[in-house]
């Protein structure tokens, strides 16, 4: 069987270039909020993992923006501790 020589040009991801050197300042002490690879160092909230539930049962994945409400509420969250004001609505065009 012949198989593709594309992965051999295959370079490695630069999310995860990034996460190496975060993950060795961590260990050097320092505090880093290493959102490069999706490895959170805190729980992930009930409703968050409610949500992105009923879009893998739905056999779907999340809206790349995000799911809409949960945006809405984190934007509700900044607003009201940060006395921001966020709307939910993506920031980027």
């Amino acid at each position: 069987m012949d198989y593709s020589k594309n992965p051999q040009n295959a370079q490695e991801s630069a999310t995860l270039k990034l996460n190496e050197p975060a993950k060795g300042l961590i260990k050097q002490g320092h505090k880093v909020y290493n959102l490069t690879a999706g490895e959170l160092d805190f729980p992930t909230p009930a409703a968050i993992m409610k949500g992105v539930a009923k879009n893998l049962r739905q056999n779907k994945y999340t809206p790349a923006l995000g799911l809409p409400e949960l945006r809405e509420k984190i934007a509700a969250f900044l607003n009201q501790k940060y006395k921001t004001f966020y709307n939910g609505r993506p920031i980027s065009p």
